[in-house]
């Protein structure tokens, strides 16, 4: 969900603000409490970039990681090119580690990100009068990308972030003990002689939801069929054919995974890729590239560049 959603992306009643870090030009825009960042596209990050930002944001370890070593593909090209000295990272300066500022004799730091482990429930104060439980859930979406769940006595809140959710994803929501409180069991209970404090089930005040895809009139493959059509395409090709693999953006790193796993055979990635999926937490990632480019047929593209090292 980007920026232009209803209030300013807050989860009224509580001052906090998903996917949007840009400083709207009405004069009924409050500051925020609190930032939440779901996911690095694009469109999730807007403001971020703007050296002014001073604010914490709470995000999951990977979202963390990718977007500190986000580079952009014309600054990565310059750069692996020897067209450029230095690295350009646009959202470095929301981490700036220790360091002597000569003229005061001060020392700096800042570390606005503040990544949260999943499905582990975790107190913040957003005022002196109210604190929030926040959860991180993951969203099926791509690497990092996060639900939030917003418990507080304002009122309990789920923000799905942008989630895939096809069946199997589902299921795993209703085993998820974070979850399982706001969904009824199959059988209805009466619980008319307990107190609501008593009660096991809770209520979820307000869900902001993904709809991306709710007008979509056809049927959309699972993740699962679609990656198990390519490889079966793949597959029908000479057994010396090199195959370059379009993930223009994050979030296509199943069909990397069924590729590898369908061929017995890792694939290459360029600098940058590979510092990216090499410190996420997915460890079937992590071992699945190669800076080797002639040791596999497999080369990953992204943003329509084609790694020569």
């Amino acid at each position: 969900m980007p920026p232009g959603v209803p209030h300013f992306s807050f989860l009224d009643p509580y001052r906090i603000r998903v996917d949007d870090f840009t400083t709207p030009r009405d004069p009924s825009y409050e500051s925020p409490a609190l930032y939440l960042l779901s996911h690095t596209h694009s469109d999730h990050v807007a403001g971020l970039n703007a050296k002014s930002f001073g604010s914490r944001v709470i995000c999951s370890a990977d979202s963390k990681h990718m977007l500190l070593n986000y580079e952009a593909a014309c600054d990565r090209i310059a750069f692996d090119n020897g067209g450029k000295a230095e690295k350009t990272k646009p959202y470095s300066h929301l981490k700036i580690d220790p360091m002597l500022v000569s003229d005061t004799r001060e020392w700096v730091y800042r570390d606005l990100l503040r990544p949260l482990p999943l499905n582990t429930p975790t107190e913040l104060e957003l005022s002196a009068d109210v604190t929030v439980t926040l959860t991180l859930i993951d969203a099926n979406h791509c690497p990092g990308a996060v639900m939030f769940l917003v418990e507080g006595p304002l009122g309990n809140i789920l923000h799905t972030g942008d989630l895939r959710a096809e069946t199997c994803f589902l299921e795993t929501l209703t085993r998820n003990p974070c979850l399982q409180k706001y969904i009824p069991p199959p059988v209805s209970f009466s619980y008319e002689t307990l107190s609501d404090r008593e009660k096991p089930l809770r209520t979820l005040d307000a869900i902001h939801l993904d709809t991306a895809c709710l007008l979509v009139h056809h049927d959309i493959l699972s993740k699962e069929e679609a990656c198990e059509g390519l490889v079966k395409l793949m597959a029908l090709f000479p057994p010396l054919t090199r195959f370059f693999v379009n993930c223009w953006t994050w979030g296509y790193e199943d069909i990397l995974k069924a590729v590898g796993r369908a061929f017995n055979s890792k694939i290459h990635g360029d600098r940058y890729k590979y510092t990216i999926y090499m410190g996420t937490s997915d460890p079937s990632l992590r071992c699945l590239l190669t800076k080797d480019p002639s040791s596999t047929q497999f080369m990953l593209v992204k943003d329509g560049i084609v790694a020569t090292e």
